[in-house]
């Protein structure tokens, strides 16, 4: 009787394994790569060369700075979204890889709510521990400082923010990751300050950081910022044929994107729907729905007052979920233990993500309770594409 043959491990098997040898024998590095003050005024984008040398997973960035109410008279709230819209709200944080393609394009606020649900909290929070438990009481550790909910005028109030850029979806998770031990390799990291940081009072405050009396916007200014970026990566890692590293090829051959995209004219009492692009697998969405433009601060997005219902429909028009916005706003609550600013809504993919080849022309639907002049939409995609497949499907629909 012949021997029996080993059979050979799939691609998907092979580069389970390699995968594993990797995380559990490279070498973790994590350095910083660029640290220097930043004049907005003079140079609104901000781009960051990555180190070029082992598998990247991912980026962290640390901002520090002031904001200065110049004002003789009127004092600057803070909005609801504060920090997250220090960057521009479309396209503040853009990664493109070394094939010059824009993996991440989107707000800070979308990458501030991915960070927090992969980890199951706010981003960066703390728990406060039970009464005569240890270190029941807080240090004067400050990896983050919030900005002063007022500044006064004349008054100043600092600020520190941290947050991951991924690369990769998750430390032990390589599908995205970029091997940059390459030759002439070209990739960049751009951070873009939000222009609109400052807003009139009477104005929507959905994309601002503070408002101020309206003839006061110009009052309010940054001073003092300055941006620290380390890069997380794998390095000696274990060889494999002809002594070359060995790396995870299915891992490296899949993007991990964060993309913003916008549906605009919203109608009212119809449902609306918001289409997911072709050859993608969608982890998550993340929308923003502004019901009322137009109208002043704190008057624009509600806490689900403003919708009907949301919904997950097939291409054969069937419902997978139709739920009203208390059921979401419970769902975050769950994933985070928090609450995400009013009109905010986050629908996780995770457990079955939309795989669109298989899926076909699904559609998230909004179908609203009100929908004033202009009422838009806001999307945050998080999704997985094939990096051969990429240049054949269409943009995320509806791009900023």
């Amino acid at each position: 009787m012949a021997p029996a043959t080993a059979s050979r491990p799939n691609p998907q098997q092979m580069n389970a394994l390699i995968r594993a040898a990797v995380l559990a024998q490279a070498v973790r590095v994590r350095q910083p790569i660029f640290n220097s003050a930043w004049t907005p005024s003079q140079q609104a984008t901000l781009n960051i060369q990555p180190k070029y040398i082992g598998l990247v997973r991912r980026f962290t960035v640390v901002i520090t700075g002031q904001v200065k109410n110049n004002d003789g008279a009127n004092t600057a709230t803070l909005t609801d979204a504060g920090l997250a819209n220090l960057l521009d709200f479309n396209q503040g944080v853009v990664l493109t890889d070394l094939n010059g393609y824009n993996r991440i394009q989107t707000g800070l606020w979308h990458v501030l709510i991915v960070d927090s649900v992969k980890r199951q909290k706010p981003f960066g929070t703390k728990f406060t521990p039970e009464a005569g438990t240890p270190w029941q009481t807080d240090g004067a550790w400050q990896p983050y400082q919030q900005p002063s909910s007022t500044i006064a005028p004349g008054a100043t109030t600092s600020f520190r923010l941290q947050f991951d850029i991924p690369v990769c979806y998750a430390p032990d998770d390589l599908r995205g990751a970029i091997w940059l031990s390459v030759v002439n390799a070209t990739m960049q990291l751009a951070l873009t300050i939000n222009n609109s940081l400052v807003v009139a009072s009477t104005a929507d405050s959905t994309q601002a950081m503070y408002t101020i009396a309206a003839a006061s916007v110009a009052n309010v200014a940054l001073q003092n910022l300055n941006v620290a970026v380390y890069q997380d990566y794998l390095d000696q890692l274990p060889a494999g044929q002809g002594g070359q590293p060995a790396l995870p090829m299915l891992d490296l051959a899949t993007v991990y994107e964060l993309k913003k995209s916008q549906v605009p004219n919203i109608a009212q009492a119809v449902e609306n729907p918001l289409p997911y692009t072709s050859l993608r697998r969608f982890l998550s969405t993340t929308a923003i729905y502004d019901s009322a433009p137009a109208a002043a601060a704190g008057s624009n997005r509600f806490a689900g007052s403003d919708v009907s219902y949301w919904a997950l429909q097939t291409a054969s028009q069937l419902y997978l979920w139709r739920l009203d916005p208390q059921m979401f706003a419970n769902e975050v609550r769950e994933m985070i233990g928090w609450d995400l600013p009013a009109g905010y809504y986050h629908f996780s993919h995770r457990r079955q993500p939309i795989y669109t080849p298989t899926s076909g022309n699904i559609q998230l639907l909004l179908n609203p309770i009100t929908a004033n002049a202009g009422a838009i939409v806001h999307l945050g995609y998080e999704d997985f594409a094939d990096v051969n497949l990429i240049t054949q499907a269409p943009s995320i629909p509806g791009a900023a």
